[in-house]
């Protein structure tokens, strides 16, 4: 085992600022969130938050919320290192705000472990997320599907980034290698929850079409994403192209060889 590299970490600090480093006293274990008791307090928070009365939307969100904080720093030190951060619970800690939305994640030693592929990442994804997916869902009328949708989007997301700082000739690698971790998380869905696509427009765009919904347009005020099923495709690309162009992205040597 090895303490992240300094690149890498000043990689995540510089791109990741909900990344934090040892010494705030506010972070929670993160096994907290594999009790369905903590989820009890956050969803109504979240959903309050959201403008909305019903619980799921506050449930689908505070999910992903937390799994958009995590799993983009352990795609992104994969793809800088091709090894794997411990997802054990008990290896993160997380801060989260009175409205019940991560807002902050660390890992107690910045540990690396083997090197690993993508199938394998994958699996730890599960192994980390399901827990928590189980735990979000009593009492919220949110399906389990749902509800995995949204670590499926959070790595989507992530592998988006990864795939616009790649160089030109990773870029096809860095997208078959998200793909089959995305599938994991899938195969315990039981269907497909985002599909990526390489733009044919804009360099370097991952596009994202997620199948299921966060829920977070029910609020008040609050937009569809991006990627949201209920938007045309037309409106989905032309949203994602624009942010593309507005967004620099910020390079990433892909060094993931199995």
């Amino acid at each position: 085992m090895d303490v992240l590299p300094a690149d890498v970490r000043a990689h995540l600090h510089a791109t990741t600022p909900f990344y934090a480093p040892p010494g705030d006293e506010a972070f929670i274990p993160a096994v907290t969130l594999t009790d369905p008791r903590w989820w009890q307090r956050a969803v109504p928070a979240y959903s309050a938050w959201l403008g909305t009365p019903h619980a799921a939307p506050g449930a689908a969100c505070a999910l992903q919320h937390y799994t958009g904080r995590v799993l983009p720093v352990v795609l992104i030190v994969w793809a800088m290192t091709g090894r794997l951060m411990s997802l054990r619970h008990g290896l993160w800690q997380v801060r989260v705000d009175r409205h019940g939305a991560t807002v902050g994640v660390r890992h107690a030693d910045h540990i690396l472990g083997h090197d690993a592929g993508a199938r394998r990442v994958g699996q730890a994804v599960v192994t980390h997320v399901a827990p928590l997916a189980e735990a979000v869902l009593p009492n919220t009328n949110l399906t389990a599907t749902a509800a995995l949708g949204g670590p499926a989007a959070s790595m989507a997301g992530a592998v988006a980034r990864i795939h616009a700082g790649a160089g030109a000739k990773d870029r096809a690698a860095v997208a078959a290698a998200g793909a089959e971790v995305i599938a994991a998380v899938e195969r315990l869905a039981g269907r497909n929850l985002v599909t990526l696509a390489a733009d044919d427009v804009e360099p370097g765009l991952l596009l994202q079409h997620r199948r299921t919904c966060c829920l977070i347009r029910l609020g008040p005020g609050h937009a569809p994403c991006d990627s949201c099923p209920h938007l045309h495709r037309d409106e989905r690309i032309h949203r994602q192209r624009a942010r593309h162009r507005r967004t620099a992205p910020v390079a990433v040597a892909w060094s993931v060889t199995s």
